[in-house]
């Protein structure tokens, strides 16, 4: 995000509205807005908006950071269910097959053509 979204996001997250801002910075409100889309204009006025918006300028140029998801944790965590997910098939998958194997032996038709891997080493 530029340092222009991130005032902008600021700003709605706070409830202000750009004639708020604008009155803050002594300037119209299509002056504020025009200000609130071009970054470099925001970095020129940083410490105004910061002041304005009631917190600092380095939280204001970094607030795309501090706001950011751990998108790490997520995918570990969505990666760790995703796992949970397909043991859960195999142990249904194997008992599933097992249970064929026995109907199949009930009827009289031997062992089924059905090679067991369950005992096989899983990476």
């Amino acid at each position: 995000m530029t340092l222009s979204a991130n005032v902008k996001q600021v700003r709605k997250e706070k409830g202000l509205s750009q004639e708020y801002m604008a009155d803050r910075l002594c300037m119209s409100q299509p002056t504020y807005n025009r200000l609130e889309r071009n970054s470099l204009a925001c970095v020129k006025r940083l410490a105004q908006l910061a002041d304005a918006l009631g917190t600092t300028p380095e939280t204001l140029a970094n607030y795309h950071l501090i706001n950011e998801p751990d998108t790490h944790a997520t995918e570990a965590e969505e990666k760790d269910r995703l796992i949970q997910e397909q043991e859960v098939k195999i142990t249904f998958l194997s008992r599933y097959i097992r249970y064929l194997q026995a109907t199949w032996k009930a009827y009289g038709k031997g062992d089924l053509p059905i090679k067991d891997d369950s005992k096989s080493k899983r990476f």
